[in-house]
């Protein structure tokens, strides 16, 4: 915290700063070190330089801690646009300027059960730079059941119900090409389509996966599922089933 606090003094255009983390299981044992890029996929669309626009070692700016922590890196810059493709913050490890939040407002309370968080913080990203140190700065525990994993569909409606109104409003300012747009849309409502799938919702389902399939036609796998959902409930699961257990074959 201490390395976030002088970090964001030096930075005064940084109106929030976040760090990676290390995840442990349940015995605080060391499963997966840097897990931030393992729970947010949205780092695969960029590199951290591709991702912002300046870095320097924190060494530059306090060389102390820089030399007591192993002199981590230091990103910033404009991320908005990147982060219509998907959270890249990690809730627990971010420090906010009181300035920041004041524009920003509270959570959305109508995103209810999950996904609170990455609306919070693309509003937070669209109100002007942000920094991200490239350190771990707690233990993320892994190996127990959580409300998130019951919550899947919540996550995926409030992902989507998230982007696409700032993709209409904020078009202008995005720096994306269409066809990137597209895909995050296209997964989007992938994944709100099978989630209602795989609950017997095949109604629900279908406008989602024909949704999917305007943004991105070329989806084989999407198209099979829109095939089953116009097959009854207990056919496409026997169907699927079917091809589980062929597909587990040597």
């Amino acid at each position: 915290i201490e390395a976030q606090v002088r970090c964001l003094e030096a930075l005064p255009e940084a109106g929030m700063i976040w760090t990676d983390m290390d995840a442990v299981n349940p015995q605080g044992e060391i499963m997966k070190r840097r897990y931030l890029t393992t729970m947010y996929s949205a780092y695969g669309w960029f590199s951290r330089d591709e991702l912002f626009e300046r870095s320097c070692p924190l060494s530059a700016i306090d060389s102390t801690l820089g030399s007591r922590l192993g002199d981590p890196k230091l990103y910033s810059g404009d991320i908005f646009s990147e982060m219509v493709l998907g959270n890249l913050v990690h809730t627990s490890t971010v420090l906010l300027r009181r300035d920041r939040l004041e524009r920003v407002g509270a959570f959305n309370v109508e995103l209810r059960r999950a996904g609170e968080d990455y609306d919070f913080h693309l509003r937070t990203c669209r109100e002007g730079p942000v920094a991200y140190l490239d350190i771990p700065s707690i233990l993320y525990q892994r190996g127990r059941s959580d409300r998130l994993t019951a919550n899947r569909i919540d996550l995926a409606r409030n992902f989507l119900a998230t982007i696409t109104p700032v993709i209409e409003r904020d078009r202008d300012r995005i720096r994306l090409p269409r066809i990137m747009l597209d895909e995050v849309l296209a997964e989007a409502h992938a994944w709100l389509g099978g989630c209602h799938f795989d609950l017997g919702d095949h109604r629900a389902a279908r406008p989602e996966l024909v949704a999917s399939l305007r943004h991105k036609p070329k989806q084989p796998r999407i198209w099979g599922f829109l095939a089953l959902s116009l097959l009854p409930p207990r056919v496409s699961t026997g169907m699927r089933r079917a091809f589980r257990r062929m597909r587990s074959r040597p």
